[in-house]
């Protein structure tokens, strides 16, 4: 799930998560990722970044606020479209 059904990327579609996903799932999305690209783990060239992605997808929506004011943004382009 690396897209939404729209085709665009989200910090959602970046964890392989659902936008309705519960804490837990959204932290079980961060630690899959996060093991599978930590730089100490990956030696792929990408991997620094892509954890990076991860780590600051997971900050946005493991705050009930910030993810509250990221589904709003995202609820505004898709209205713009």
């Amino acid at each position: 799930m690396s897209q939404s059904v729209t085709g665009e990327e989200t910090l959602f579609t970046l964890l392989g998560i659902y936008e309705s996903a519960n804490d837990q799932e959204i932290k079980s999305g961060y630690r899959r990722l996060a093991r599978q690209w930590h730089p100490d783990v990956n030696r792929e060239p990408e991997a620094p970044e892509m954890f990076k992605k991860i780590s600051n997808a997971y900050q946005i929506l493991s705050d009930p606020q910030k993810r509250a004011r990221y589904q709003a943004g995202l609820a505004f382009e898709r209205e713009s479209d």
